[in-house]
């Protein structure tokens, strides 16, 4: 008797690899291999890039691949009975999938030619709180807007200090940003200008009638963090030639959803804003008003327009320099169009004055 040398059929019917085609392109890091396989003695085993795959009694079989960025050899292989092996092979090129909606969104700063070697700024972020729920999107929010302080804003980047989360705590917004702290020793007198940017949890006291910004530590039950009247007088003694402070933050004791930071919502009150004097601060909200997030953006709505504003979006008269008024203005109209349609009013507020120009292209 005459041992079966001829091996399994293999048929693939995803994807239909054919001797004129073998190589594909997708875009998701995971697929499947479909075929059929059948054998005049009987089949042993199928195996997709050497796993054994269960097969059907009329010879069906799929399995499911995950694939890394770039090219992917595939092998299905089957045995019959009678130890014979037969193989298919095909190529699968896995490509990141990058929408034209995202290239052209704020998390690709656009690059230009501005040079500010002088500037100093202090980022902070913090998203993820030890005592109260979650600022959601502020990590990402001061990530990205350090981008834009170096590609866009020409900072250098050893010269933009970042603390977010954890890293947030009080002592370091104290050494960051304090009366004797990193920017107060490293500010050049009339040349340097100055950018704070703070994505987080506002908090008022009705006792004292005070706002502050809430660091990671700090339960704000028993104390407002920051105090932003401290915060804006030791910005304001800097001797810089300019002082920029923005904040996606509220001081109504809620967070972006709505949920109460304090045990006690009858403390909550509106509380008369903090003045600032000798520098500009343009805020989420005016008092008493929540400052809210885009989900589908994941950035604060705040945030998110002054970004797409920097991008170039904001300078209404086209003379290719945007100044602060510019950048508040489109602020303003945006996050307030956005917030009524999620039936909330939040309108950013400006003090200061604001005919500095921040980008020019």
């Amino acid at each position: 008797m005459i041992s079966d040398k001829k091996p399994s059929k293999i048929v693939l019917l995803s994807p239909d690899v054919t001797p004129e085609r073998n190589v594909f392109r997708i875009d998701s890091y995971q697929t499947y291999v479909r075929g059929k396989v059948s054998d005049n003695e009987g089949v042993l085993t199928v195996l997709v890039n050497g796993k054994k795959t269960g097969v059907k009694e009329d010879g069906s079989f799929a399995a499911k691949l995950k694939l890394a960025l770039g090219a992917s050899e595939i092998s299905v292989q089957a045995e019959d009975i009678n130890g014979n092996v037969a193989e298919r092979t095909f190529t699968i090129i896995r490509e990141e999938f990058i929408s034209e909606e995202t290239l052209v969104d704020v998390d690709m700063p656009p690059k230009t030619k501005m040079k500010n070697p002088d500037g100093l700024a202090v980022i902070i972020g913090v998203e993820s709180y030890q005592y109260v729920p979650d600022a959601t999107y502020a990590y990402n929010d001061a990530e990205v807007f350090r981008e834009y302080l170096a590609d866009t804003m020409g900072f250098s980047k050893a010269r933009v200090k970042i603390a977010t989360n954890s890293k947030a705590t009080l002592a370091e917004f104290n050494k960051l940003l304090g009366a004797n702290g990193w920017l107060a020793r490293n500010v050049k007198q009339g040349k340097s200008d100055v950018v704070v940017y703070f994505s987080g949890h506002g908090i008022p006291d009705a006792a004292t009638r005070q706002t502050g910004l809430l660091p990671f530590d700090v339960d704000p039950n028993y104390s407002v963090g920051l105090p932003l009247k401290e915060l804006y007088a030791a910005l304001g003694g800097l001797g810089a030639r300019s002082v920029t402070v923005f904040l996606d933050a509220c001081f109504t004791g809620e967070t972006r959803e709505n949920r109460l930071l304090l045990a006690d919502s009858r403390n909550i009150m509106v509380v008369p804003r903090e003045e600032a004097s000798g520098i500009v601060v343009v805020s989420a909200a005016a008092a008493g008003q929540t400052s809210g997030a885009l989900t589908d953006k994941e950035h604060g709505i705040f945030t998110y327009y002054v970004l797409k504003g920097l991008g170039g979006e904001a300078d209404g008269n086209g003379d290719k320099q945007l100044t602060l008024s510019e950048l508040a203005a489109y602020v303003r109209t945006n996050v307030k169009e956005q917030a009524a349609v999620a039936g909330r009013e939040q309108i950013p507020e400006l003090q200061g004055d604001a005919e500095r120009v921040l980008v020019a292209w």
